[in-house]
């Protein structure tokens, strides 16, 4: 949303294709947001209300991107809603922020979630704190919560990031809706970098919010209450708040595809540089913003996303014509033999192979030159423009002199 306000303009049309009913994700669904605890629904909201009253975005809610075909400065989208027909479009860019999914604590039998009552996930708590009411099953508001840290941080083999400011920030919804009710927390690493995030957890700890470090906990059942073993001491509490890790989302595999932009660890889509290029992909054109490369708060999402549009400002200006690569490699269509081993070696998506002639083309908007597939054609049919057999012969050969 942040990156169709920015980029709309008299001369520029944004599409903005949402495939849930509603726009705003995860973010709509909490009440507040960590450090400053300000409305996440309000913020959403005003976001929304803005898109609407732009004329020169276009919102498709409820829409499905089926295809995406093209280079930098001439895609063209193919979505559908719902039932309806194809539609297809033509945009100079594309950002993807498909966001992430949570970790399905069901699928760790130690934390009993699904068969122990009263053990919901952060954001299933944060829907009932939006409904105005945290309770337990029973109706009654839980006297004592252990929420815990790092849900499935050991099986998807990272670290999510935001996990330990989600949790006490939770903290703080509970402390602020249940005088009284004491809350502790189970961790096994705090991730709370920079000082505005310590600042606000020695805040929380000073409203007596208790941490405790272990190395494993497990949850039983016993006389409706939860027991946490935790290293081999027992915790009894009325509830339990399960923080899952991020993990990549479902249809991130599709768009990979579609796209051509690869997939990193924790299967989430891969920027071009984590330091000089963590909004574009190796894909000219295709620029990515939020969880969609990984766990991020919401505040560093926003800022990726202005990024992404400052790029695509700054490179797709009305009546200026597109550089393209000088360096770009050729395939001789009489040496080609349709082997395609260069569009395995080729991390641009810039060759295509052509069925009708049985030989594989080069898109010299997409070619940016590497020369990887000079050097895998058994034929000898890839060539790297000024990099030509002939051509290193000869510097060679001055250089000797």
């Amino acid at each position: 949303m942040s990156a169709a306000l920015l980029l709309s303009g008299p001369d520029r049309k944004v599409f903005l294709v949402e495939k849930n009913e509603e726009l705003g994700g995860m973010v709509s669904r909490c009440e507040k947001l960590f450090p400053d605890m300000v409305k996440g629904r309000e913020i959403t909201e005003s976001r929304v209300k803005s898109l609407e009253e732009d004329e020169n975005i276009e919102v498709l809610t409820g829409t499905a991107v089926e295809n995406i075909l093209g280079f930098f400065g001439n895609f063209v989208v193919t979505v559908r809603e719902k039932e309806s027909e194809p539609r297809e479009f033509k945009v100079g860019a594309v950002v993807v922020a498909t966001g992430a999914d949570l970790f399905d604590p069901g699928a760790l039998a130690e934390y009993g979630y699904g068969k122990i009552k009263n053990v919901v996930t952060a954001s299933e708590l944060e829907e009932m704190n939006l409904k105005g009411k945290i309770a337990l099953e029973d109706g009654k508001e839980p006297k004592s919560v252990g929420i815990i840290h790092c849900v499935g941080r050991k099986e998807k083999g990272y670290c999510s990031e935001v996990c330990c400011r989600v949790g006490i920030k939770i903290s703080r919804y509970l402390k602020e809706k249940i005088p009284g009710a004491s809350v502790t927390q189970f961790y096994q690493d705090l991730c709370i970098p920079g000082s505005v995030a310590q600042a606000f957890y020695e805040e929380t700890r000073n409203a007596g919010v208790e941490f405790v470090c272990t190395e494993a906990v497990k949850l039983s059942e016993s006389d409706k209450k939860i027991q946490i073993d935790n290293d081999g001491k027992l915790a009894t509490v009325d509830m339990v708040v399960l923080l899952p890790a991020i993990e990549a989302a479902e249809s991130t595999s599709e768009i990979s595809e579609m796209l051509g932009v690869k997939k990193g660890k924790g299967e989430f889509l891969t920027e071009e540089h984590e330091k000089i290029g963590p909004v574009t992909t190796t894909v000219e054109g295709v620029f990515l913003a939020g969880t969609v490369s990984g766990p991020k708060t919401v505040r560093d999402t926003v800022s990726q996303s202005e990024a992404a549009a400052g790029k695509i400002l700054s490179s797709l200006v009305p009546g200026r014509k597109l550089e393209t690569e000088a360096r770009t490699s050729k395939i001789s269509e009489s040496l080609c033999t349709g082997c395609r081993t260069c569009l395995t070696v080729c991390c641009y998506s810039a060759i295509e192979y052509d069925e009708s002639r049985g030989i594989c083309t080069v898109n010299e908007v997409l070619c940016k030159g590497c020369g990887n597939c000079a050097a895998a054609c058994p034929s000898g049919a890839a060539t790297h423009q000024q990099f030509t057999q002939i051509q290193i012969h000869r510097e060679m050969m001055e250089v000797l002199r």
